[in-house]
Parts: structure tokens; C-alpha cells; sequence
């Protein structure tokens, strides 16, 4: 089934599911209002939802061209009904496990609750630390001890920046910021990790614009990402980014040489990177792109990085032989309810265990993966106790520098 299906059956099933979530308790709220009330309140939420379900199922096929604040202005109503369809959902059920024998008093506060808690999260949908507004982004500074580091690259430092998503939300001005902060930072390498549009070719030419002529002293390299394969045009979007001076990885690699030292780059093709588990499950099969790429990093001089977009085949890009990996993908969640330690309760960490920051592998402990949060947003425009991220790693021989 191609992705571009695939992504619209994902949007479709995701906007039933959170309809049918909202139901129960703006049924159960309608049924207290008159009948005009009723149909007054029934459109004013169907006509908020308008701007949900433009963004998964018509924006690709009538894309606007509006300012970045017309589209949040627009989108403050839209999160304000979800938000309080969600809340009279949890009220609904609650009220359901109550005793049906209640006083007046305790109706009345029960319907000052209501109102309460539906101001509250109306203001939560306007608040501009939800909405993908331009956010500050935040510059992580990490240090990792690379396996067989030589002398001449300890130090080196890779600055990072994935998820563009290029569209609506991330306009070629916002672009042109994240651009000049990623350069102030002076780094030796820089690394693209995929999804630089959401859906459609046309949106890599703002980003192409706005990206255009950025350089490293080492290079500026990039891999595909999923989303650049929804707009089903994935040559092109990779001919912009190379038009615009960025190298892009597709089952490829290069070596890097400073001062007889060498360090390798390779990048994974998001189409390919998806089948790494099967073709290790099934043995390897020695026929097909994915066998040549394990002849590629096996002939690669260590160490090796690999740029891989998604960030679920850690494990199985470390028995292929890297050493390191940079990824991005999951947002970092991009709705982060709340973190306990380590953990992310988020939608992202319900189907991976890799949603931000470094991990360990278990195959090798010295081999290790960078998932950053990124830079743009998808779905909805909306980042909740997640910032943008734009990284510096900075690399090192010994594990007592790590930081």
C-alpha cells in the first residue's frame, strides 16, 4: 500500500477516534440546552472543527497559502471544542459512578466544576506554549564518546536539526531563523535527519530557499524522512535540497579525513530503513539494496555515524556495524504530558521505546543514538511541555568526558 494511502488512512482513523472520544460528553451536554441552543452550540463546534479536519484530509489536495498567524488564530477554537470534549467525556463518565440520589447543592457545584474546568482548558488551547507559534527554540548540548575516535576528530562537534516539516506551520521566515541559529553555532559537521515537508512537493522549495547555501566545514548532510516520501514525488524533493548545497544520503556514504584521520557518514534511506528488522529476521538475504548497504558500512572505516530518520532500527543499524546514530521522527513526543525521570508520557512513547535524548544499545554498550526532538510539528500545531530543538554533540575519545 503506498505511504501516501497509508498516511491518509492513519488521519482519517485518527479523526473518527478523537470524534467519537468528544462525543459522549457533548451529547450529554446538548441534551441540557433548548433546541435552539442546541443547534447553536452544535454548530459553533462543528464549525470549529473545521480547521482539524482541513489540516488531515484537504490541506494536500487545497493547500492555503495564509500567514502563519491566520492559521493559529484559527486553530485556538479547534483545540478549546477538543479539549473541552475531552473534559466533558472524563465529567460524563464520573457522573456515571456517582450515586443517583444527589442533592441541589451538589448538582450546583458539580456544574460550577463544569464551567470551571471548561474555561480552563480553552485558556490552555490559547495559550501560546501550546500552539506552533514561533517558540524558542531550545539549543541541547550534548557530549558522547564515539568508539574508536581518533585523535584528530576528538572534539568535533555535529550540529543537528530534523522535523521541518516545511508547510503551514513552519514558514520560510521561521525557516530563516532556525537556519541562522543552527549556523551561530559553529560547527564542524551538520546533520539533517529527514522530514523536511509534510505532504506536499511544493513545501520543500520554502525550505530549499530559506536553507540554501548552509555550510559546515565538513559538509552539511541530510537523509530522507517519511513525510518527504507522502508527497510521492521523493526525487524531487531530495533534487530541491541538493540544489539548495545539501548532501543527501540515500543508501550512501562518505569519509571524512583530517589530518590522516578518518570518520565515516552514512545515510539510510527512509523507505529502505524500514525493512532493516525482516532482513535481519530472515538471514540476511545477500540479493536486494539492503545487503548492499551492509557491504557499504562493513567497508566504511570505523567509526561510523549513521544518519537514519526514524528511530526505531537502532538495534538492528548496530549489528549492521554503526557505532552512532542520529535520528529524529518522534517530536520528542511534541504533547509531552508530563515526564517522570526518564520517561516521557506521551502518544510517542506508547509505540517506541526511543522518543528523545541518548540511548545505549543492548547489542553494544559503546554504541549509542541521538533522537532530537526537532523543529516543527505535524498533525496538529501544537508542542506541549516539548521546545524545538536544535543540537550540538560534540564528540570525544574517552567515556569520562561524556556529559
Amino acid at each position: 500500500m503506498p505511504n501516501g494511502t497509508i498516511a491518509f488512512l492513519a488521519a482519517v482513523a485518527g479523526l473518527v477516534g478523537l470524534s467519537l472520544l468528544e462525543l459522549p460528553g457533548w451529547w450529554r451536554w446538548l441534551r441540557t440546552l433548548s433546541p435552539r441552543q442546541r443547534w447553536s452550540a452544535l454548530g459553533g463546534i462543528v464549525g470549529a472543527h473545521l480547521p482539524l479536519v482541513y489540516s488531515l484530509l484537504l490541506y494536500r489536495a487545497f493547500p492555503l497559502e495564509l500567514p502563519t498567524v491566520v492559521w493559529t488564530v484559527a486553530w485556538i477554537p479547534t483545540l478549546g471544542v477538543v479539549l473541552a470534549g475531552i473534559f466533558l467525556t472524563l465529567w460524563a463518565g464520573l457522573s456515571a459512578l456517582r450515586p443517583k440520589t444527589q442533592t441541589a447543592g451538589v448538582n450546583q457545584h458539580r456544574r460550577e466544576f463544569l464551567r470551571v474546568g471548561a474555561v480552563a482548558v480553552i485558556g490552555m488551547a490559547a495559550s501560546t506554549r501550546m500552539l506552533a507559534l514561533p517558540q524558542r527554540e531550545h539549543v541541547q548540548t550534548v557530549t558522547l564518546a564515539l568508539p574508536n575516535l581518533p585523535d584528530a576528530f576528538d572534539g568535533l562537534t555535529i550540529g543537528m536539526v530534523a522535523d521541518v516539516h516545511s508547510g503551514p506551520f513552519m514558514q520560510r521566515r521561521q525557516m530563516e531563523h532556525y537556519r541562522r541559529e543552527l549556523e551561530s553555532l559553529g560547527c564542524d559537521l551538520i546533520a539533517l535527519p529527514g522530514d523536511f515537508i509534510i505532504n506536499r512537493t511544493a513545501e520543500i522549495y520554502p525550505f530549499a530557499e530559506a536553507f540554501a547555501g548552509l555550510s559546515a566545514p565538513l559538509g552539511v548532510f541530510a537523509v530522507t524522512g517519511n513525510h518527504d516520501y507522502f508527497s510521492g514525488q521523493v526525487e524531487q524533493v531530495c533534487r530541491a535540497i541538493e540544489d539548495a548545497g545539501i548532501r543527501v544520503l540515500r543508501n550512501e556514504a562518505i569519509v571524512l579525513e583530517r589530518a590522516g584521520a578518518q570518520l565515516s557518514i552514512a545515510g539510510i534511506d527512509d523507505f529502505y530503513a524500514r525493512a532493516l528488522p525482516e532482513y535481519l529476521q530472515r538471514g540476511r538475504d545477500p540479493d536486494g539494496v539492503l545487503s548492499a548497504w551492509e557491504r557499504l558500512l562493513e567497508r566504511l572505516p570505523r567509526p561510523r555515524i549513521v544518519l537514519c530518520h526514524r528511530p526505531y532500527y537502532f538495534e538492528e543499524l548496530v549489528l549492521l556495524g554503526a557505532d552512532g546514530v542520529l535520528a529524529g521522527h518522534t517530536h520528542g513526543g511534541q504533547i509531552v504530558l508530563a515526564r517522570v525521570g526518564e520517561l516521557s508520557l506521551s502518544f510517542a512513547a506508547l509505540v517506541s521505546p526511543y522518543v528523545a535524548g541518548t540511548y545505549y544499545s543492548q547489542h553494544r554498550t559503546d554504541a549509542w543514538m541521538y533522537v532530537t526532538r526537532g523543529i516543527g510539528t505535524v498533525g496538529i500545531p501544537v508542542r506541549w511541555n516539548c521546545p524545538p530543538e536544535i543540537t550540538c554533540i560534540r564528540l570525544v575519545k574517552d567515556k569520562e568526558k561524556r556529559g
